[in-house]
């Protein structure tokens, strides 16, 4: 019943778009006072982002900290698109 009556007033209140894609401000604030809660570090909800999972959050990742001829170790088993993701 809690998960049908979130969606309904989700409905209401008009939130039926894709959220922001670094996650919305309220989860980003929960999950920076749960850090410092829980493991004592500050981080602000600006430097909190969420992702729609493992694999995005790895390319963002990627992106964002390799540079052209980097050597990246990808250990075994690994999702099959990983290579790809590096080779970006």
């Amino acid at each position: 019943d809690n998960i049908k009556n979130a969606a309904i007033e989700a409905i209401r209140r008009g939130e039926t778009k894709y959220p922001p894609v670094s996650g919305i401000v309220p989860l980003r604030e929960a999950i920076a006072k749960k850090f410092k809660r829980e493991n004592n570090l500050d981080y602000r909800p600006e430097q909190t982002i969420v992702g729609t999972g493992g694999k995005q959050i790895l390319f963002n990742a990627f992106m964002a900290t390799l540079n052209p001829g980097d050597e990246v170790i990808i250990p075994r088993p690994y999702w099959v698109s990983y290579p790809e993701m590096v080779a970006i």
